[in-house]
């Protein structure tokens, strides 16, 4: 949550608090779950054919990588517009 607000968007909680509300759009959110119940959230920054760009941090303090999510991922269990109170 800290890469999300360190980009302006500010989510209260944590990433496995965070409840979908609506589809996927540039600028918006992606909620992963993971194995043992891992929540994850990283931003949207463009569309691909198969999936979506995303930036997030990881486990590693600060550390901001970008990576291609395809929308088969069995993770995704939702989007979030930050701009939706």
């Amino acid at each position: 949550m800290h890469g999300l607000a360190r980009w302006g968007i500010h989510l209260k909680g944590n990433a496995i608090d965070q409840i979908p509300n609506s589809t996927p759009i540039i600028g918006g959110v992606v909620k992963f779950i993971y194995t043992k119940g891992q929540g994850h959230v990283a931003q949207i920054l463009r569309f691909t054919k198969n999936g979506m760009i995303v930036r997030e941090t990881n486990y590693k303090e600060c550390e901001e990588t970008t990576r291609e999510v395809l929308f088969s991922d069995s993770h995704i269990v939702g989007f979030i517009d930050p701009d939706v109170k």
